[in-house]
C-alpha cells in the first residue's frame, strides 16, 4: 500500500493536554474545581470555565515548565513508532494560541524526551498549520483554520469537546490502522481530499 506523510498534532493527540493541565492546577489550586473533562465542549481548556477562572488557566498553561511535564497520552508513542516502521513518514505539528507564549523549545524537548531527538528536530512548531504539505494530518480541533487551503486531510483524534467536527475520526491509537487503511485506499484511485471519505462510507 502507498506510505504516507502524516502529521500529529502535539497536545491532546500525543500529549495529553487536559490530564496535565488538571494535575497542574490541583497543585496550585486543589480547592478550585474544574468542568470535568466528559464536559468539556470547547477546543479551548479556557473557554470551558469561568470568566474569572481564566487568567489563572492561562498562567498555569503558559508557565515555562508546563508541557514538559505533560504525560503521553495512551498508546500514542507505540502507535507512531509503528507507522514509521510501516514505512510512513510521520512528523509532530504542534501550534500555539493567542496569549500563550510559543514555548517551543520546551515542545521540542517533550518530543525529544518521549520520541527521540530526530522526531524533535524534525517537528513543525508553527501558527499555521495549513502551510505544511503532507497528506494527513491528525488533530483535536474540531475545525482547522486553512484546512480548506490545506493539501493534507483532516483527521480528528477523538475528544470530549470535538464531537461536532465532521472529519474523519480517530477513535483513539488503538483506531490508527483502520484510518490509514482508508486513506491508502482513497489515494489509489485518485487525489484524495476529505470530502472523499464520505464515499467510503465513514
Amino acid at each position: 500500500m502507498t506510505a504516507l506523510d502524516i502529521l500529529v498534532d502535539l497536545d491532546g493527540v500525543v500529549a495529553d493536554l487536559d490530564r496535565g493541565f488538571r494535575l497542574a492546577w490541583a497543585e496550585r489550586f486543589p480547592a478550585i474545581p474544574l468542568t470535568p473533562l466528559h464536559e468539556r465542549r470547547s477546543f479551548r481548556i479556557t473557554d470551558d470555565h469561568p470568566a474569572e477562572l481564566q487568567p489563572f488557566i492561562v498562567n498555569v498553561i503558559d508557565h515555562r515548565s508546563f508541557p514538559l511535564a505533560l504525560p503521553p497520552i495512551g498508546g500514542a508513542i507505540e502507535a507512531l513508532y509503528r507507522l514509521v516502521d510501516q514505512g510512513h513518514r510521520v512528523r509532530i505539528c504542534s501550534g500555539f494560541p493567542p496569549g500563550i507564549s510559543c514555548q517551543e523549545n520546551a515542545k521540542r524537548s517533550w518530543i525529544s524526551r518521549h520520541l527521540g531527538p530526530t522526531w524533535a528536530a524534525d517537528a513543525e512548531i508553527t501558527r499555521d498549520k495549513a502551510s505544511v504539505a503532507a497528506d494527513l494530518l491528525i488533530d483535536d480541533r474540531p475545525s482547522i483554520p486553512g484546512v480548506e487551503r490545506a493539501l493534507w486531510q483532516p483527521v480528528v483524534f477523538d475528544q470530549p469537546w470535538n464531537q461536532d467536527s465532521t472529519y474523519l475520526r480517530l477513535y483513539g491509537w488503538s483506531d490508527i490502522d483502520r484510518v490509514v487503511g482508508l486513506a491508502q485506499r482513497a489515494r489509489t484511485v485518485v487525489p484524495v481530499r476529505y470530502e472523499e471519505f464520505d464515499e467510503l462510507g465513514v
